[in-house]
């Protein structure tokens, strides 16, 4: 099918545009064998880009990791949660960092539920592998849903405008080369947001509510204890960053009450009454959830954007 929008421009003066094509035509062993590497042209463009390099690296991980995952070749499986059936022991109080009532893992999308529980009055740490920064591709959302963010309170409407990079309806969605095939819809995921700005509002909102943010930590294992969970954290703060970091970050060392914490140890343990995972697709805790023999899914839906201007006439 292709998705096709009408004419509008974002910020940049290019037409947003989204598309999806399949190729009924190909076999389809060959088309899940592809990867970064069947298309030199785009990889060349890719590596030419200024300051472009972490985008690059991450897009090679991410085709690795998806590459194993189609074939079903995934490294062991780690134990990250351990349940253990008597309460925390001495030992364990010793080896703590901090303590909180709410640990989120993932930032990109954790940081909007640990905003709204800090702002609740729960102690609340943020934990993310790389700079939690955003990327500078657009999330498309609906109107909506934004407005919710305003009624949390945990950005103003000023702010989430600055936020916004184009706004179109009603869109066009189109199937095959059938004219007579094709839906209106007003009001759905037509509004261009862009994460780096974003986030870095919320992240800052989130400072300066108190709480704890780790930057750069990677979540090793989970101890589930009968009173609290233990979460093993290891510092990457020596370490290249992984995952997105999009352009236009919003600097966060401004002397505001939160933690932004940068330490030189290599290991942090946190104490915490609850552990939300928002990990994403290749979450530890989500993969330990589904099993050794999990079902593979028949297909992934890959999801394009782009930008391209047209001649008007």
């Amino acid at each position: 099918h292709q998705v096709r929008r009408p004419h509008c421009r974002n910020r940049y003066g290019c037409e947003p545009i989204a598309s999806c094509k399949t190729n009924q035509n190909r076999d389809s062993s060959s088309r899940f064998r592809m990867n970064l590497s069947d298309f030199p042209q785009v990889y060349s463009v890719l590596k030419s880009i200024p300051d472009n390099e972490s985008t690059l690296k991450s897009l090679e991980r991410a085709d690795s990791a998806w590459s194993a995952f189609k074939s079903g070749k995934l490294p062991p499986l780690p134990e990250v949660i351990r349940t253990q059936q008597t309460p925390m022991g001495e030992c364990e109080h010793e080896l703590i960092t901090a303590s909180f009532d709410v640990t989120v893992c993932g930032g990109t999308l954790g940081i909007f539920l640990a905003c709204v529980l800090q702002q609740a009055g729960w102690r609340v740490a943020v934990v993310e592998r790389g700079d939690l920064a955003g990327r500078t591709q657009e999330w498309y959302v609906s109107r909506p849903e934004l407005e919710t963010l305003c009624r949390l309170k945990i950005i103003s409407k000023e702010e989430l405008e600055q936020c916004i990079t184009v706004e179109y309806s009603p869109g066009r969605i189109g199937f095959g080369d059938s004219a007579d095939l094709h839906l209106e819809v007003d009001g759905v995921l037509n509004v261009g947001v862009l994460p780096s700005t974003i986030i870095g509002i919320v992240k800052n909102s989130f400072l300066r509510l108190g709480g704890t943010l780790y930057e750069r930590h990677q979540f090793e294992v989970a101890d589930v204890y009968v009173d609290s969970t233990i979460i093993t954290l290891k510092d990457l703060s020596s370490y290249s960053s992984g995952g997105a970091q999009g352009a236009g970050a919003v600097d966060t060392n401004f002397g505001q009450k939160g933690t932004l914490t940068d330490s030189v140890t290599t290991e942090k343990k946190l104490r915490s009454r609850i552990l939300i995972d928002a990990m994403g697709n290749f979450s530890p805790i989500t993969r330990q959830a589904r099993g050794e023999n999990c079902n593979f899914p028949d297909g992934v839906c890959i999801t394009v954007g782009s930008c391209a201007t047209a001649n008007q006439e």
